[in-house]
């Protein structure tokens, strides 16, 4: 618990000030790192060390600049994605003879999540100053008020083959705590000055419950490959995927309806 805190800690001293700066070249440079090491970590679960993953980590760490830097923003996504399934179907065909095929397609697949889930924070963030941090606040709250009630109060196991420790009353917890903490940070945003739409309090609820189904696909999938964690970059929370992994679903939420409210 001690090596937790004082890790959170340490990235909140970290990305916070990077948030605040969001604007200049500083995010785009973070979610780089983070989508990099998080392709790394999954082509590491599936069991592909050799080689093949190495391009697709190029390329998650490009799309965060391409997003933000090329004229059709989260679009840039497109070409990045074809190039990089491009890559995977060559490398099937080559590695044929001495690699799993399967593992090399669930590489594919972990592209478009690892990829498009971080990238698509830096377009959020452009589209949307202050309300972008709603992706990343809404799972903190869902996950801290899960974790502190779910330890306390918690006797109704969740889903308990996928995560054991997970329990009914967390996951009620964090559904409430992600609506309290959106809340809490409309009263900030509005007594700074800044308008807020309180509607997003609504939109809380279904988020939350997603950002907790992004937590038990990422622990399918170690289950799946029999791994504890992604990986050992933040100690006592694992890596990237363990520390993001309800962040990403979030982020294709919040492009999905911005999309959508566009097209309508």
């Amino acid at each position: 618990m001690k090596t937790r805190i004082i890790t959170g800690a340490v990235m909140t001293a970290v990305i916070v000030p990077i948030l605040i700066f969001a604007q200049t070249p500083l995010l785009p440079a973070l979610v780089s790192f983070l989508s990099a090491i998080a392709m790394y970590e999954f082509a590491h679960c599936v069991g592909e060390t050799k080689g093949v993953y190495i391009p697709l980590c190029v390329l998650a760490a490009a799309a965060p600049f391409a997003v933000r830097y090329l004229r059709i923003g989260a679009l840039a996504l497109m070409p990045l994605m074809l190039v990089g399934f491009l890559w995977i179907i060559v490398a099937t065909v080559i590695c044929a003879s001495k690699r799993d095929a399967g593992n090399i397609l669930v590489l594919g697949a972990g592209m478009v999540y690892v990829l498009c889930g971080l990238s698509l924070l830096v377009p959020l963030r452009d589209l949307y100053n202050i309300e972008y941090l709603l992706v990343i606040i809404i799972p903190v709250c869902s996950d801290v008020t899960a974790y502190f009630v779910g330890s306390a109060m918690g006797k109704h196991k969740l889903c308990p083959t996928l995560s054991p420790k997970k329990t009914v009353e967390g996951a009620v917890a964090g559904l409430v705590g992600s609506v309290v903490g959106t809340a809490i940070f409309g009263l900030v945003v509005t007594l700074c000055g800044n308008g807020f739409n309180f509607w997003f309090c609504a939109i809380a609820l279904p988020a939350g419950a997603l950002s907790q189904v992004g937590d038990l696909f990422a622990s399918a999938v170690k289950r799946k490959y029999g791994i504890k964690d992604y990986g050992k970059l933040f100690p006592g929370h694992g890596g990237v995927l363990d520390r993001f992994d309800s962040v990403l679903p979030l982020n294709f939420m919040a492009m999905a309806i911005i999309i959508i409210t566009e097209l309508f």
